[in-house]
């Protein structure tokens, strides 16, 4: 049975799609079976994976929401370098985007968690690549998980968005009876020289125990490599990235054997 993580930021620029695309590269590289879901209308995990072509061809994941397709049907496979492990997608376009503002489907904020019941079977861990904003997309995401990993800089102006996720998630317990069961934050873009670092790296840890122990640091290499739909594993100077993913994707590894 698959684990469920929605990644959600509540604010942009944190990160969150970088860390997808190469968190899902590296627990392929660990023999799992992985899924990721753009479910952002913006579409940049699509981007990044280079699927663009197959979703024109397969359909996207707003085909699943409007009934016309199933996620079975728009699940396309990351081409990746030769020998290479690679991960599956759900793909994601701007249509995404006009769907959240016209939805009459019944039972809405269940849509995405209905349509994953076939796929809980097949992959080892599920992604979910989740709108920036709080909203219905969010929403769908938050019920079809039990665990959200919260990506945010260690700056105190992306504080605020931990307690929007958490908000949101309260919400989502007290309407709909879901309850996550694992919620963490992982320090992105971390930068050890910028003065604010520390002290809201001991902020976040203090209040947030579970937070990864592994950071996931500043580097202009980070998102070249991941707007030319390489992964860490496939760049050669994205070797020291690597690293930082292959220790995320352990740690991810090690907290699910609790």
């Amino acid at each position: 049975m698959a684990r469920i993580i929605t990644l959600a930021s509540g604010k942009g620029g944190t990160g969150k799609t970088t860390v997808a695309f190469h968190l899902a590269a590296a627990l392929a590289h660990l023999d799992r079976w992985v899924l990721v879901i753009d479910l952002d209308p913006q579409g940049s995990l699509t981007f990044a994976s280079q699927v663009q072509a197959a979703a024109k061809e397969n359909g996207t994941v707003t085909d699943v929401f409007t009934g016309r397709k199933t996620l079975e049907q728009v699940i396309v496979q990351r081409a990746s370098a030769p020998e290479m492990p690679t991960f599956d997608i759900v793909p994601a376009n701007g249509r995404l985007s006009d769907w959240e503002f016209k939805y009459d489907r019944p039972a809405w904020h269940s849509i995405l968690n209905h349509d994953l019941a076939r796929a809980k079977e097949k992959y080892d861990f599920i992604l979910i690549d989740s709108a920036a904003s709080i909203g219905i997309l969010m929403i769908n995401a938050l019920f079809a998980s039990t665990e959200v990993i919260a990506p945010i800089p260690p700056e105190p102006m992306a504080l605020p968005g931990i307690n929007r996720i958490r908000g949101i998630m309260r919400n989502v317990d007290r309407s709909f009876h879901h309850t996550i069961d694992e919620f963490r934050i992982l320090l992105t873009r971390y930068n050890a020289d910028r003065p604010t670092t520390k002290t809201t790296e001991d902020l976040v840890r203090e209040k947030f125990p579970d937070t990864f122990r592994t950071v996931i640091r500043d580097s202009a290499l980070l998102p070249r490599i991941t707007g030319d739909g390489v992964t860490v594993f496939e760049d050669f100077y994205g070797r020291n990235q690597a690293q930082s993913f292959d220790q995320l994707a352990r740690e991810l590894m090690r907290m699910g054997q609790k």
